[in-house]
Order: structure tokens, then sequence, then C-alpha cells
């Protein structure tokens, strides 16, 4: 998990620089709290996936068995899209 952590550091990092840098900024402001939030957000992104990946898993097992020639992968990215859809979210 702390390489992940640090690979979000990274990212964050780089694009943070990439909207601050120039004499016509995209961002304005210190590097450092555009990393900060950046990597919030990127973090608070990947919390929110895991959450919805969970739901979607406890709707599918929560339905009764599964019959012949039902793809579990198709039902599980039907309810991933259902829920990230309700949510607002875009996957």
């Amino acid at each position: 998990m702390a390489d992940g952590i640090h690979l979000i550091e990274q990212i964050a990092d780089r694009i943070a620089g990439l909207l601050t840098a120039g004499d016509q900024p995209a961002v304005k402001g210190d590097p450092a709290g555009v990393t900060a939030v950046l990597k919030k957000t990127i973090v608070a992104n990947f919390a929110t996936e895991a959450a919805i990946n969970r739901e979607a898993e406890e709707a599918l097992a929560a339905l009764p068995a599964l019959g012949p020639g039902m793809d579990r992968g198709k039902l599980l990215a039907g309810l991933r899209e259902r829920i990230a859809k309700k949510r607002g979210f875009v996957l």
C-alpha cells in the first residue's frame, strides 16, 4: 500500500507542476497545496470506486444462484455501472 500512496504522490506532484507552470498557469497557487488537493482527490476517487465494487459484489451475492449461461462478470459490471450512475460517479 505504501508503494501505491507513493505513486499517487508522484502523480499528483507531476500534475500540480504542469498545472502551475508557465507565465499563465492553468491553476494559480502554491504547487505543494495543489499537490495536496490532487492527492486527496485521487485517494477519494479510489475509495469511492472500491466502495462501489464492494456494493456490487454484495448485490451479486444476494441474487439467487446464477443459471446456466449467465455471465457473472457481465452481471457484476452491470451492477457496478448502475450503482456508479446512481451515485453520479464515472467509472
